[in-house]
């Protein structure tokens, strides 16, 4: 999905639960489809939310409605016109979600970085969402959800964290261990008040996968992940780095960690899982394709480093040759290597 690992254990059979919605009155529906054996059965709390419920959430999403609207989406034909002889350009680097759909992603982000918070629940970005952090300092522009990792000894308190949050849905799937899918969303029925197309194929929550350790290297649990061994010092301590509206946990070395994932540096090439067809339609596509980055830097922003007299690093945040941010950060631990 997008520029982050392959979802390859996208889930056949969800489990969902929906929790925390306060109504009137509440039935437990046991749902078996057809009759199928092999068919899940889902355990879903079916009841609208009460009025104070999705005003809250309403007014919640509209806040971040008027701040977080970047500016390319009011320049997405100059993108196209630029781009006519480009179709890679055209049909993959193109933003996958509305305006309306990248503001719900990030007020559900908002949401999980709360609930975190609030348990001492740790966690730091990986795949697209860490590539996203260093190329652009928040989602990569045609990126759908949020990746993080979190260390497996967390998750029973991660359960009770975010599946008691009222409006918000999280979702396992059937294999109900850390090997599986956990996502964290806006309600489908919330979410459906809240866009306003009729039509949305884009999967947006905040997807979190789950590492083991030992004193000397962490390695992927989850499925998608499995086989992933990174070296301790390449991720402990963590670190932090600038994500949209946020100051977030990442890696120690996030180059290293993108080099061991991707095996291409992230300010060169560009890469996306999603193929545009139709004017909103999307759909998810095998084999991953790339690009020169720079063949983006036009439209889309993306940070550039350089460091300062004092040793400092300074990232400048960039679309085209207009700067819109700089922001000093420390350098790099010695033990990361020097920049690329």
């Amino acid at each position: 999905m997008m520029e982050c690992l392959p979802l390859a254990c996208r889930p056949r059979h969800i489990k969902r639960v929906l929790v925390g919605v306060v109504v009137a009155s509440a039935c437990i529906l046991l749902v078996n489809h057809g009759g199928d054996k092999d068919a899940p059965v889902v355990v879903r709390k079916e009841a609208s939310p009460t009025p104070s419920l999705h005003t809250t959430l309403r007014q919640g999403l509209e806040s971040f409605r008027e701040h977080e609207v970047p500016e390319y989406y009011k320049q997405l034909d100059k993108l196209e016109r630029e781009s006519m002889d480009d179709f890679l350009i055209l049909t993959q680097f193109h933003p996958v979600m509305s305006p309306e759909e990248r503001t719900e992603l990030l007020y559900t982000l908002n949401v999980f970085i709360r609930a975190c918070q609030e348990h001492g629940l740790t966690y730091y970005l990986t795949g697209g969402s860490l590539v996203g952090a260093y190329r652009h300092h928040g989602l990569i522009p045609w990126d759908v959800d949020v990746d993080v990792l979190m260390n497996v000894s967390h998750r029973t308190e991660m359960l009770a964290a975010l599946g008691d949050i009222p409006g918000f849905t999280l979702e396992v799937d059937d294999r109900g261990s850390a090997e599986g899918s956990h996502r964290f969303s806006l309600s489908t029925f919330l979410a459906n008040q809240t866009r306003y197309s009729t039509y949305s194929s884009v999967p947006i929550y905040v997807d979190v996968f789950f590492f083991g350790e030992n004193a000397t290297h962490l390695w992927g649990i989850t499925s998608s992940y499995r086989g992933k061994v990174w070296p301790r010092e390449f991720v402990l301590p963590l670190s932090t780095a600038r994500f949209e509206r946020w100051t977030l946990p990442v890696p120690a070395c996030v180059e290293r960690v993108i080099d061991i994932e991707y095996k291409t540096h992230p300010t060169t090439t560009c890469r996306s899982y999603y193929q545009r067809f139709g004017s909103d339609r999307y759909r998810l596509r095998r084999p991953v394709v790339s690009i020169d980055c720079s063949k983006l830097h036009s439209a889309f922003p993306f940070v550039f480093r350089r460091l300062d007299t004092s040793g400092h690093m300074i990232e400048s945040r960039k679309i085209g040759n207009r700067t819109v941010e700089d922001v000093r950060v420390p350098a790099v631990p010695a033990v990361c290597g020097r920049n690329k």
